[in-house]
């Protein structure tokens, strides 16, 4: 500029803002200069690169002819040279003779002794300055040959991994682990590298594959005969982002610091809160939050459903080596769980053999979660009960197995607590178990224990219980209060054939007393169908207020036609105008509710209605279920033994809580291990602890003493 102006050439200066390069890592402004460069031709293997890429098995899919296929399609030439000090030098020397530039690539330490002009020592230094000291003599001129200043794209040295690795072709005596592993099984890493690690990789291994078919007779090439790629499979992994939605980053601030996270919540809570939520290359919102909720959701309910089983193995002084139940001994609760460790154990199999990490943690969680909440939950009698029998130890004998087995099942995801469950109730409680749970033959599936209709059978039970509690929450009726029935709405004779046999669990884990079935659910329940005018809108532009009047109008029975109509095909009609018009479920949408005296939740496959009219005699029941809840409260806020008796104390001025407390004394007393109930009496001071609790809205005074 200064220059111009001097020689009066400068027509006009001002100042203007543009877009500027800078450093991705240090924010630093960047000049760019154009700069000669080495190049591999790439371009003259496009063909094997594209076709090479179709027998590699992405995840997802959509990479092989999406971002990596469309980037292969439009390849250009390898610009393979960096003008740097460090890296790998470039083995090319150029002779310094203008007029002949003659250039020799070099292959080896052995061709660089014999034709160097110096000394080449055994160890020599193949990096810069070391290498740049050796000169050749041209072949064409008989001028000296200097090695060019260049070293490789360090790309180069991540593509040529696979083969370098192993010292090929160099170190003879690891020539055999090359062809036993070439190409490798898989390889992960972010999508970023598909311009990156995934194409230098498969560049590299498209140029060898193209070099033996020139040279079909070098022996060195032989491992790349029928391989024009180096690995099968590429998992990608997705951007972890902050709390924002932001690439995470140190610079700006949305970093979390992994120490604490490991302090804190612990590695595996870390690890499966990445294989247990989303596919691996999806990009996932990091925050301590979702780790928590990963710990609780799954490593804490398996830790709870461990210490169970530990503290009353304790009690019951149950050792697995002395105690064997045959499988004609064990119920049809545990021969489900057994079912459904085993195919877990299968799903797990499978989905890993096929790289689907995520497909595998589910299977796994969904079985902890049934294990935990339906397994132990509807065994706690069998463990609580003072009978050692054989339905006692049956229990023991299948919770003992399913956290073995899932010890193993769950070590590639949870190490730590894999290690820790297996180390304590495997290890010198079982024959013929290694030193770690990672030192053990994974799980082998018994398909003997698979049991299709067994599976299913409690899978429908297990929903007609959640539906059941759904129905009470609508209505707000605790499960604490009995009802008098339960209505299983289904078209399926299977499913009402299976629910009959899950009948007594189904009625004790909604507390009820009756089940009965029905295929028509429109007597307990009532429909409404309401337009959705977001899509409408564009459709009947002026006519909206005359579609809005018509469903205005409709009844309920007109309303059930409508429902029953889209359920069927998808679609149902309104008359306006004398004209029957119609419309799609996208365009209308459909709510139920229940009719005076029942309470009603549907699923995919079937409704669950419960009668919700009390007697005198379920509210007394619900009362005293009540006070067991609020008595088996104070002692775990006491801290006692799981076996620790107590002497209860209630008061309150109710005659209808202390009519329910005398009908229902036995059962309160044995569910609370209360060697007695005091109603007549309340001194604090000599109590373990006391507090007030609300029982059907009243104030009521709670208190125990320890004998």
């Amino acid at each position: 500029m200064k220059d111009l102006k001097i020689r009066g050439l400068l027509f006009k200066s001002q100042m203007y803002e543009h877009s500027y390069p800078h450093c991705w890592r240090c924010d630093s402004p960047l000049m760019y200069f154009a700069r000669a460069s080495w190049f591999i031709k790439t371009t003259e293997i496009k063909d094997v690169l594209v076709s090479e890429n179709q027998r590699i098995d992405w995840h997802p899919e959509t990479i092989k002819n999406g971002r990596f296929g469309k980037f292969l399609e439009n390849n250009v030439d390898w610009a393979i040279s960096r003008n740097r000090y460090w890296g790998t030098p470039l083995p090319i020397w150029v002779c310094e003779n203008i007029d002949c530039n003659h250039k020799e690539v070099l292959g080896s330490i052995a061709e660089l002794k014999t034709k160097a002009n110096e000394d080449v020592p055994d160890d020599v230094e193949l990096h810069r300055p070391g290498i740049d000291a050796f000169t050749l003599t041209c072949d064409k001129c008989g001028g000296v040959m200097k090695r060019v200043p260049e070293v490789a794209d360090t790309w180069f040295d991540s593509g040529s991994m696979p083969i370098a690795q192993w010292g090929y072709p160099h170190n003879a005596e690891d020539k055999h682990r090359l062809a036993e592993n070439y190409p490798c099984d898989f390889i992960s890493e972010a999508q970023d590298q598909t311009r990156g690690w995934f194409y230098t990789l498969h560049a590299v291994a498209g140029l060898l594959h193209e070099a033996y078919k020139k040279f079909p007779d070098d022996p060195e090439l032989q491992p790349f005969k029928d391989w024009g790629l180096s690995y099968k499979r590429c998992i990608l992994l997705g951007l972890i982002l902050d709390e924002t939605g932001q690439k995470m980053s140190k610079s700006r601030g949305g970093y979390v610091e992994p120490s604490v996270i490991l302090q804190d919540q612990g590695a595996d809570a870390l690890r499966w809160n990445f294989l247990g939520n989303v596919d691996p290359w999806v990009p996932v919102r990091f925050t301590v939050d979702s780790v928590r909720d990963a710990q609780r959701r799954f490593l804490l309910t398996l830790r709870n459903v461990y210490q169970f089983f530990t503290i009353y193995a304790r009690i019951d002084e149950y050792e697995p080596k002395g105690i064997q139940i045959g499988t004609g001994q064990l119920s049809r609760l545990d021969r489900w769980i057994l079912a459904r460790l085993h195919r877990t154990i299968k799903t797990v199999t499978g989905s890993l053999e096929n790289y689907d990490v995520l497909s595998s943690a589910k299977a796994i969680e969904k079985f902890v979660d049934e294990l935990s909440n339906w397994y132990v939950r509807r065994s706690r009698d069998r463990f609580w009960r003072s009978e050692k029998d054989d339905d006692k130890w049956a229990a023991y004998q299948t919770l003992h197995t399913c956290l073995v087995e899932i010890s193993k099942t769950m070590a590639p995801f949870t190490p730590f607590l894999s290690e820790e469950l297996y180390q304590n109730l495997a290890v010198g409680h079982l024959d013929d178990v290694k030193e770690s749970v990672h030192l053990e033959s994974w799980p082998v599936v018994e398909e003997k224990w698979l049991d299709d209709e067994l599976e299913a059978e409690v899978e429908l039970a297990i929903e007609i219980a959640k539906l059941g509690r759904s129905a009470r929450k609508a209505e707000k009726i605790r499960v604490r209060q009995p009802l008098t029935e339960v209505i299983v709405v289904s078209h399926d004779e299977k499913d009402r054939e299976r629910a009959r046999r899950q009948e007594k669990v189904i009625l004790d884990e909604l507390n009820i007393k009756a089940m009965s079935f029905t295929t028509d659910q429109s007597q307990f329940v009532q429909y409404k169908v309401t337009p959705n005018f977001s899509k409408l809108g564009p459709r009947f532009g002026p006519k909206v207020p005359i579609v809005k009047k018509a469903f205005e109008s409709m009844d309920s029975e007109q309303f059930k036609a409508m429902r029953d109509s889209l359920e069927s095909g998808g679609t149902c009609y309104v008359e306006l105008d004398d004209e029957k018009v119609t419309f799609t479920d996208a365009e209308v949408s459909v709510a139920m509710s229940s009719k005076d005296g029942y309470a009603a939740a549907s699923g995919s496959r079937i409704a669950v209605v419960l009668a919700t009219e009390l007697t005198e005699e379920l509210e007394a029941e619900g009362i005293a279920r009540e006070l067991v809840h609020h008595l088996q409260g104070l002692r775990k806020k006491a801290d006692l033994e799981y076996q620790s008796r107590i002497k209860a104390f209630v008061r309150t001025d109710d005659s209808k809580i202390l009519d329910a407390l005398e009908q229902h004394r036995d059962y309160i007393m044995s569910e609370t291990l209360a060697s007695e109930i005091v109603t007549d009496s309340f001194d604090e001071s000599g109590m373990k602890i006391h507090e007030t609790c609300k029982v059907n809205g009243l104030k009521v005074d709670f208190g125990i003493v320890v004998e």
